[in-house]
């Protein structure tokens, strides 16, 4: 049966609630009656607790991934924020720790999607998503 990753970065909770949208719909996508198994992850968070409390971070018990899930899983939907019209530095961190999978070609013939959130309607989200 495929499994799917729905790995995601987010600050405030925005691209938390797209991923949570894309997992439902990647969950009844192929079999509305059988739905393949979808599991919703964050990339490890770098910045300190008390930053995170000062800045507004909205909290989020979601399950951490390691660059492991993306060899483990068929299909890997990406999400994160556009930032300075780029993706957010944790998940460019965590897909540099994916380097070892792409060596020993693990990531070779999966599915793949993303898809990315900005504030404003040129902020650079067709370079994040490069």
């Amino acid at each position: 049966m495929t499994r799917v990753l729905v790995l995601s970065y987010s600050s405030y909770g925005h691209v938390r609630a797209c991923a949570g949208r894309g997992r439902r719909r990647a969950f009844h996508a192929r079999y509305p009656c059988r739905p393949a198994p979808c599991a919703l992850c964050l990339v490890p968070e770098t910045v300190p607790d008390e930053v995170r409390h000062k800045a507004g971070f909205a909290p989020d018990d979601t399950p951490v991934a390691t660059p492991a899930y993306l060899e483990a899983d068929d299909a890997i939907i990406f999400g994160t924020p556009t930032l300075f019209g780029m993706m957010a530095g944790k998940m460019q961190s965590f897909l540099d720790q994916a380097g070892g999978g792409w060596a020993r070609n693990a990531l070779v013939d999966k599915f793949a999607a993303v898809f990315t959130s900005t504030g404003s309607q040129h902020g650079g989200h067709k370079a994040a998503l490069l």
